[in-house]
């Protein structure tokens, strides 16, 4: 029995120091009320400086881009992740030397995929923070801290502006110092996993975080790349009344939810026609094994 008493007498002392710690915690740690972990992030431009010679992406150059620039994800529209630079062979492969590196913002899932255009270097990173560096020493140019995390599957160049997603929202920043040109909701309590396409003086992107039953569905939408404004939508659940509405059966419109675009799509100019793949219906669940 004496045993036994130790043993809860330790638990409850346990659970005191334990409720006195949390108690501190949400007070700051400093016992007042409301006071804040640490300083509010930092947003805006923190390294500033200007891209010299910046030469305008045009619409002919994103259609045959430069064999030394890579202006999109998967580098062209067809997505064909290929680069027909030709400097390193496999009989000088091995004679490569570290020139540089550069340390990226820790912390979160890191997934970058830079874009190059004249030797410059576009780099999401963690925490939202997208930078400028020279490709031959890897200086950082300019630094913007958006606030809020970027979708770093691709991003675009175009024209002297540089597009991406974060969060719910398309962002423009110019490309040769960093600074915030627009801003546009895409629309509200989505997300975004993968950044836009531009075609044609138009900002394509996709959209995640479609797996809630509600009237508004899943759509790919278009920008214009000037000015932010929204051009067009194409929702990618069809509901009644629409080509498509059939192939969900007696299910209620409310009730069809899915078809987010994870990946950025590709384009053929020839057709003048946009591919994106699309996710499955939710909610979904594995089927059971019965054996």
């Amino acid at each position: 029995m004496r045993g036994l008493k130790i043993h809860i007498i330790l638990v409850i002392v346990g659970v005191v120091i334990l409720s006195v710690l949390m108690d501190a915690a949400q007070r700051g740690g400093r016992g007042q009320r409301g006071a804040q972990d640490g300083p509010p992030p930092i947003t805006g431009l923190t390294v500033t400086g200007e891209v010299q010679n910046y030469v305008p992406v045009t619409d002919a150059m994103l259609r045959k881009p430069d064999a030394g620039d890579w202006l999109m994800i998967r580098r062209d529209y067809s997505a064909s992740n290929y680069s027909p630079l030709n400097q390193i062979t496999k009989d000088n492969v091995g004679d490569l030397e570290l020139v540089w590196k550069h340390p990226m913002n820790e912390g979160g899932t890191n997934q970058p995929a830079p874009i190059v255009h004249n030797g410059i270097i576009y780099l999401a990173n963690t925490g939202g923070i997208l930078q400028a560096l020279e490709g031959s020493t890897g200086k950082v140019i300019w630094e913007n801290h958006l606030g809020a995390n970027i979708a770093m599957r691709g991003i675009s160049l175009y024209q002297d502006k540089i597009y991406l997603a974060s969060g719910n929202r398309i962002i423009a920043l110019d490309a040769r110092n960093g600074k915030n040109v627009w801003t546009t909701e895409i629309g509200q309590g989505y997300s975004n996993s993968s950044g836009p396409l531009v075609l044609n003086g138009k900002v394509i992107e996709g959209l995640g975080g479609c797996g809630r039953y509600q009237e508004e569905k899943c759509f790919l939408s278009a920008y214009d790349a000037q000015s932010g404004k929204q051009l067009w939508r194409f929702y990618t659940i069809a509901t009644s009344g629409n080509k498509g509405a059939e192939t969900w059966g007696n299910l209620s419109d409310r009730n069809r939810a899915g078809g987010e675009m994870w990946i950025t799509g590709s384009y053929d100019p020839v057709l003048n026609l946009t591919y994106w793949g699309t996710a499955q219906a939710k909610p979904w669940m594995t089927l059971p094994n019965p054996g």
